[in-house]
């Protein structure tokens, strides 16, 4: 099989997930490390891949070595030679924005969906984790609570008490995601939620201190990036690209992609939000774009 990324996860609200609280939800932990992705190749050897690209140590293409210990992993290898259709999609725990997880949390890959490419579609948890534990393929993410329509209520009580692989109960995980492995989309597709601690408490408690920031009469631009572009989106493509081979080797090509990755992924992210927001607005994207821009050295000044 060939190289296949991850689906995106879409927040919780967007026109993509509507109506994914409709049915039975699987509300599990969202950690912060970075996405991967092992899968058996068309050679019978198993290979590995981040997000975006495969995976090669043998050329020095790796992800913080997550593809050298995938290597190494015997158990994941004899469950992919038993099930050559499968792909295991996991986060793999390093150093990025949120630090303060259990140090025996850190460089292990934490499995959290499985995806079958014979019946192309994502397994439910039920009918995975058990083969997963046959053969000795943990750590993997266990649910925190299976709930059947869930309530905004139901999910922020989980929100709040979120301390999958920290050991400080003052601090809580980076969010939620939430599996409804038989909703199908308004374009017909599979798709989970997410719920983010930071930018669903930032909304209801901050919101007032943001508008104080951001003058009445600012430009419509600026009032939708200081809204929506959070300090942890930045620093998260930010440790991103630190990964990414040469490209940290010139000071200058390093901002100039940071920035345009910043661009598009947030774009990608928040428009549709940003839309019915505020009702289909005009927006001159140059203008916001230079926000944007204002606003990732805010957050990173040392770089600039």
């Amino acid at each position: 099989m060939e190289f296949r990324a991850y689906m995106h996860i879409q927040r919780l609200g967007r026109e993509e997930v509507d109506g994914v609280l409709n049915g039975t939800c699987y509300i599990f932990p969202k950690i912060d490390g970075t996405c991967g992705v092992v899968y058996l190749g068309d050679d019978g050897c198993v290979h590995s891949g981040s997000r975006n690209r495969e995976l090669d140590s043998s050329r020095n293409i790796d992800n913080d070595g997550f593809d050298a210990m995938i290597k190494q992993n015997d158990a994941i290898r004899n469950y992919l030679l038993d099930h050559p259709t499968h792909y295991i999609y996991g986060e793999y725990l390093v150093k990025q924005v949120i630090n303060y997880y259990d140090e025996t949390a850190w460089r292990k890959f934490y499995i959290f969906d499985v995806y079958d490419a014979a019946v192309q579609r994502y397994l439910c948890y039920d009918q995975y984790y058990l083969e997963l534990e046959k053969y000795g393929c943990t750590p993997f993410i266990r649910p925190l609570d299976v709930i059947s329509f869930p309530t905004m209520e139901q999910l922020v009580e989980l929100l709040s008490d979120n301390h999958y692989l920290i050991t400080d109960t003052s601090k809580i995980g980076e969010g939620l995601v939430i599996k409804n492995y038989d909703f199908i989309n308004q374009l017909g597709e599979y798709c989970f939620a997410k719920l983010v601690a930071e930018e669903y408490f930032q909304t209801k408690t901050s919101l007032r201190e943001k508008n104080h920031e951001v003058k009445v009469s600012a430009c419509l631009e600026k009032k939708i990036i200081h809204r929506y572009l959070t300090e942890t989106f930045i620093k998260k493509e930010y440790h991103k690209l630190l990964r990414e081979p040469g490209v940290r080797d010139n000071r200058q090509y390093f901002i100039t992609v940071l920035l345009q990755n910043v661009w598009y992924e947030f774009l990608i992210e928040e428009i549709t939000m940003i839309v019915k927001k505020y009702h289909n607005p005009t927006i001159n994207f140059a203008i916001m774009r230079k926000e944007l821009q204002k606003r990732v050295k805010q957050v990173i000044p040392e770089l600039f």
